[in-house]
């Protein structure tokens, strides 16, 4: 693909496809570009449908990228469409593609026609790709795009706060379970927290948007701060940090539930966390279960 020539003033279109999958993840990526791209070269958004696709493709940018991020029970749908853009669009449009299906078999999502893959977190390799793009004639003869090192996790933002996109606050990435049947600790070898600052002052964002609970993402809840075994000081460290907001905390369910085993440890110990837990209710249900056990 070659970039319009004599276009330096124009600008670059980044489309992330919504289909209703993937929603956490399009809130990193899309506060994650707002931060890191200058907006006078790219215009980030979504794009709902293959006509708004198509509609945006054929207008006056410098070029369209279209961006996907799925899971495999995805695929299929998402390979028929590219089929189809490749088919109406040819070279006006630059399809790339991320996520956990892209990370484990991109050489067979190169071949259903995306023009660039990435694996991995893509936090520094993503904004890199795309300025790069900007300032060449084309794209890199790298089709599969491995991840950068991310030195300090506190650096990217966990949702797209400028444009009140929220997500989950991811406070842990990496697992040192190993369980064969997921992905997350083949991804991320090494494991990643967010300070307690970083989560207090995004935090703060979901207050002042007057938003009525705080959803956290860790493949452990109870692994905040720890390593084996669990670290329970550190924890409520962070919960009291944001304990002034007035937020609904919600860590110990989706997308932050607690592994059996660290389960099994924390109820053996006879020790609760009253903040962990949705509802009065069902604090009141896990505390007597709790001194049950």
């Amino acid at each position: 693909m070659i970039i319009k020539k004599g276009s330096s003033k124009k600008r670059i279109t980044v489309l992330f496809r919504w289909t209703g999958h993937a929603t956490y993840t399009l809130s990193v990526l899309i506060g994650l570009l707002d931060e890191k791209l200058d907006t006078d070269k790219f215009t980030v958004r979504t794009a709902e449908t293959e006509e708004e696709i198509i509609r945006e493709a054929r207008s006056d940018n410098l070029i369209t990228v279209l961006a996907y991020s799925f899971c495999s029970p995805q695929f299929e749908d998402i390979k028929r469409e590219i089929k189809l853009l490749k088919e109406t669009l040819g070279p006006k449009l630059l399809i790339i593609c991320g996520g956990p299906h892209t990370t484990a078999l991109p050489e067979d999502v190169l071949k259903a026609g995306a023009d660039v893959v990435f694996t991995g977190e893509a936090e520094e390799s993503f904004p890199s790709f795309l300025n790069v793009l900007y300032e060449n004639n084309g794209i890199p003869d790298e089709k599969i795009i491995r991840p950068k090192p991310l030195d300090d996790f506190d650096d990217y933002p966990p949702f797209a706060y400028k444009r009140g996109f929220f997500a989950p606050i991811e406070i842990r990435r990496g697992c040192t379970t190993g369980c064969a049947f997921c992905q997350t600790p083949r991804i991320f070898k090494n494991v990643k927290e967010r300070s307690i600052g970083y989560i207090s002052k995004y935090t703060r964002y979901l207050s002042d948007a007057r938003r009525d609970a705080v959803y956290f993402l860790t493949p452990d809840a109870l692994s905040y701060g720890s390593k084996d075994p669990i670290d329970l000081e550190s924890l409520e460290s962070m919960l009291k940090s944001i304990h002034g907001t007035d937020l609904k905390i919600n860590l110990g369910n989706f997308p932050s539930e607690i592994s059996p085993g660290k389960l099994a440890r924390f109820r053996k110990r006879r020790q609760y966390l009253r903040s962990t837990w949705g509802t009065r209710r069902s604090c009141s249900a896990d505390k007597a279960e709790a001194t049950r056990s």
